[in-house]
Order: structure tokens, then sequence, then C-alpha cells
């Protein structure tokens, strides 16, 4: 599980209050906890990119990197993106079925796939540009995570990761 309190300097006290809350229903429902916490930091990773709640995630993540992300916001957004994705994970084992399994899968996917592209926004930073190409792979090998939803994102992420060559 992931540390106590996020530290995200980014999230307002209410933001704050709010993702502590649905912690804390961990021992009481677990279930409820992870997809209402899972659910909330998806909700505040849009209101910092400024895109709106009926876009689809990727599409709308890239769609703000592509704007322009400040690094500090992307940042924070990839260290919620995180948690997501631990609260994701942890959906993923206690499904009650294939079919919920690979839903949870999908989504896991989803929140891999929005951060690979809001760690490409730190281009200077080497770690984070390989955090990116690895979570980039682990979404083009996942044969369940359709063409339809990734094909045009895959590509466009993989030429912003590609450095440049000199004329």
């Amino acid at each position: 599980m992931p540390a106590e309190g996020l530290t995200v300097s980014k999230l307002t006290d209410e933001q704050q209050a709010l993702l502590e809350e649905h912690r804390a229903w961990m021992t009481v429902d677990p279930r409820m906890s992870m997809e209402r916490r899972r659910k909330a930091i998806e909700a505040i990773v849009r209101g910092w990119l400024e895109v709106d709640e009926a876009t689809e995630f990727v599409t709308a993540v890239r769609s703000a990197v592509e704007r322009g992300v400040e690094p500090e916001t992307a940042r924070a957004a990839v260290e919620l993106l995180v948690e997501a994705a631990w609260c994701q994970t942890g959906l993923g084992t206690i499904a009650n079925g294939p079919g919920e399994g690979r839903y949870s899968m999908l989504q896991l996917r989803t929140l891999e796939f929005a951060r690979a592209w809001l760690l490409a926004v730190m281009s200077e930073d080497e770690d984070r540009v390989a955090e990116s190409r690895t979570l980039l792979a682990k979404v083009e090998a996942d044969a369940f995570y359709d063409e339809r939803r990734r094909g045009k994102h895959l590509a466009a992420l993989r030429r912003r990761l590609t450095p440049s060559r000199p004329g």
C-alpha cells in the first residue's frame, strides 16, 4: 500500500481530505474505498490538466500534454496516478470473474498510458523518459488493450519519446 497520506504539494486541503476519507474506508469496504479513491484521483488530475470529464482519459491527458503542461503539474499528476494504479491493481485482485478482471486490467493500462504521457513532459529527466518508455511497452504488449483505444496515441507518444536527430 502506498505511504499514508500523499505529499503532493498541489493537492488542496479539500482534495487531501477526500482522498484520506476514501483511505479510511479501506478496512470497512476495500472495493468501494479503492474504486472511489481511483475515481477521485482521476477527477483531481483532470482538474489540474483542465480537461473535461467526458473525454476518454488518455485522450484528455494527451490533449493537455500537447497543449502544454507544466513539469510540476505533470510530476504531481504522475504521483497521484501511481496511487490510482495501486488502487486499480487492488480492485483487479478482488475481481469476481474474468470479465471484471479484464475490465480492471483495461483501467490499469489506461492509468499507465496516461502516466506515460505525463512522464514525457519531463523530457530533460532521463529516468522519467525511461519510465515513460517502460509504461508504453507494457501498454503495447497488452493484447487486451485493443488497437482502437491505443493506436494513434501510441504512435504519437513514441514520436514524442524519440530523440530528434541533428539535421
